[in-house]
């Protein structure tokens, strides 16, 4: 597959995500039946990754976020006591493009997303609550646990974009 032919555009009230399949029955649902109106409530903003044949290989959606200085690895860093962050709230890959590259895509995409917005709002960390079998995923690309990963259904990562090159 060619990363770069990848579109990145909202979700949108004429999307048919229908036969949407990530292979886990939380996100198919989220994508089908509440993204819309999580965006539609300024909940989360949902962005569909679509081939140039507009079939969709995925979907990220994102929120803001906050993270306490006490849950951070390297909290000396900071001087106030809540960090401003951006949140990656979903991110799927259709199951017929799985181990194909998509999700590193998605989440570069959202970093560089992340950073652009650093620009114009507070906005120093991205953070995900990730499912437990992709944690491993969001380490290997220099995402840090917070100090109760272990406590958690859903382990929270962040990584700051203070790290990230232009």
């Amino acid at each position: 597959m060619d990363l770069k032919k990848l579109i990145i555009s909202p979700i949108n009230e004429i999307d048919d995500l229908s036969n949407f399949s990530c292979n886990d029955p939380d996100l198919d649902d989220f994508i089908q039946n509440d993204a819309l109106g999580y965006q539609n409530r300024l909940l989360a903003k949902t962005y569909l990754c679509r081939k140039p044949d507009k079939s969709i290989a995925g979907f990220y959606s994102v929120t803001m976020d906050s993270v306490k200085k006490r849950q951070l690895i390297d909290q000396d860093e900071f001087n106030i006591t809540n960090i401003p962050a951006f949140k990656i709230a979903r991110l799927a890959v259709h199951q017929k493009y799985q181990g194909l590259g998509v999700r590193r895509f998605l989440l570069y995409t959202t970093i560089y997303q992340a950073k652009k917005y650093s620009t114009e709002i507070g906005c120093r960390l991205v953070t995900v609550d990730s499912k437990p079998e992709s944690v491993d995923f969001y380490l290997r690309h220099e995402f840090k646990p917070t100090s109760k990963i272990e406590k958690q259904k859903y382990p929270t990562l962040y990584l700051d974009l203070m790290t990230i090159q232009d």
